[in-house]
């Protein structure tokens, strides 16, 4: 063995004597540590605070904190009531510290990211069976995910929906049908949308379908009655509109450009996609490849956009909600580099060169969009914090004891401000309160005023965001203040 001047091994053979088994997720580790470090140190520049990039993040704390005998949340449904739970147990640990408990949250969504990874790796082994270019693959297309990276650093509970759904996957094909069902179906708890991925397993799997039956039975049963009893936003009669957004948003998230997913959140990049166009036709091709030995993961990538629009009508900002499948979609597309490997072993386009030269193609288109929604993570983050602190703050410190505060950003501001709060996703609800009508309301400039407000409210203050157009939440934030005329003070 040779050795360096201190006696050493020389590093390049330590490398070529690691085995490919610990190779891999040793560079997937790496590169996702990489790719999230660049997530927070960007997010600490722009926000000059760590912070959730969506007000669902702030809605969970707030509903935990409500929990824990805090201040109400009224008419708001959050997407992730597992991870409800789990950060009710954080807070009661950190005693509202809301730095600890950001910390935690942050560091709950990077293990996820990496579970998301290391699952993905054995879905590639048990479908190529080697740990060549495809596994290979795995390890650079998931770090540059911008999505994936987004959901990791950004601390939400969807990213576990994501990772238990990943691992529920892996262990349904490596046999252990009942064991990846469960972790399908207690997925939901977290992103529901993965309720679309459990139908695909019982479509494309019959292993003991009576058990299976009884394991998702016990998720999902309980997650219907908290979602029919849990007051939340109207219910709306499904329409094809609402399938059209989800497909249209799926179609911009595996890198078909589309009006939707980007525009209106990444301003001034309207129809780019999320990933290289080189995504969807990789997967196509890994979808043939393995069409006779499994349909599950093709099924788990599709049936999202086309099963949840009757409960769903939008798949969210930046199509969140169809992250479920996205591992499944990348995992396609890398068994789908090794349909090229295999394809010729002669000649200048043998397909090893093939693949290689597809991989570094990848990479290099990979990085104007990675760039983009780390750009959008920080200003969201921005604006959320913002917010929250600026808003929420200011209603605090001029609320008398009993005040309620209605806003389209329940999370951030109700978690701000102390104050019981009551969700004004659809602002026309301020038109049917149940009991009396609130203090405050704080909703943007752009949102159409009922009749409410024009006649017993007096606008008196204004947030202004950094960042205003294309990134949530919209801006500017006005505050109104409940007048005291015409009876109002009855009610």
């Amino acid at each position: 063995m040779a050795r360096v001047p201190n006696g050493r091994r020389h590093p390049s053979r330590w490398l070529a004597s690691v085995p490919a088994e610990q190779a891999l997720p040793l560079m997937l580790a790496v590169l996702l540590g990489l790719a999230a470090a660049s997530f927070l140190i960007h997010e600490r520049a722009i926000a000059r605070s760590f912070g959730f990039p969506l007000d669902g993040g702030w809605l969970d704390l707030a509903l935990a904190r409500s929990v824990l005998g805090g201040p109400r949340v009224e008419g708001a449904r959050t997407e992730s009531p597992g991870y409800v739970l789990v950060l009710t147990c954080v807070e009661a640990l950190a005693r509202g510290d809301a730095a600890q408990i950001l910390f935690v949250a942050k560091l709950l969504s990077l293990a996820a990211l990496s579970v998301i990874g290391w699952a993905s790796i054995r879905l590639v082994r048990s479908l190529s069976g080697t740990d060549g270019v495809s596994a290979a693959a795995i390890a650079l297309m998931v770090p540059l995910s911008p999505l994936l990276v987004w959901l990791g650093a950004s601390g939400l509970g969807m990213a576990w929906g994501v990772a238990l759904v990943t691992l529920g996957l892996a262990e349904i094909r490596g046999g252990r049908h009942s064991m990846g069902t469960a972790l399908v179906a207690a997925a939901i708890w977290f992103a529901p949308a993965a309720f679309a991925v459990l139908v695909a397993t019982f479509l494309a799997t019959r292993e003991r379908p009576l058990r299976r039956l009884g394991l998702a039975a016990a998720f999902v049963l309980p997650w219907a009655a908290w979602y029919v009893l849990t007051p939340g936003p109207p219910l709306e009669v499904p329409s094809l509109v609402a399938l059209w957004n989800w497909v249209r948003n799926w179609l911009s998230l595996i890198g078909i450009a589309w009006p939707g997913l980007l525009a209106g959140h990444f301003s001034g990049y309207a129809r780019a996609a999320v990933h290289p166009i080189l995504l969807p036709a990789l997967a196509i091709v890994g979808a043939w490849r393995v069409r006779r030995t499994d349909r599950l993961l093709a099924l788990s990538a599709a049936l999202p956009a086309l099963v949840m629009w009757p409960l769903i009508p939008h798949p969210g900002a930046l199509g969140r909600m169809l992250l479920v499948g996205l591992p499944a979609t990348i995992v396609l597309a890398a068994v789908g580099l090794d349909q090229f490997v295999f394809r010729s072993e002669r000649g200048v386009l043998r397909g090893g060169r093939v693949a290689h030269v597809l991989v570094v193609l990848y990479v290099l288109l990979s990085g104007p969009a990675f760039w983009r929604v780390r750009t959008v993570y920080a200003w969201q983050v921005e604006n959320t914090v913002r917010i929250g602190r600026e808003a929420g703050g200011w209603v605090a410190r001029r609320a008398a004891p009993g005040d309620r505060v209605a806003t389209v950003a329940p999370g951030a501001i109700g978690w701000f401000s102390g104050l019981p709060v009551i969700d004004l996703t659809n602002p026309r609800a301020i038109d049917r309160p149940r009991g009396p009508w609130p203090a405050w309301i704080a909703i943007p400039i752009n949102s159409p005023l009922p009749d409410l407000l024009l006649e017993n409210y007096r606008a008196i203050h204004s947030v202004s965001f950094r960042v205003q157009a294309g990134v949530y939440p919209p801006g500017p934030l006005i505050i109104f203040r409940r007048t005291y005329q015409g009876g109002m003070a009855a009610r």
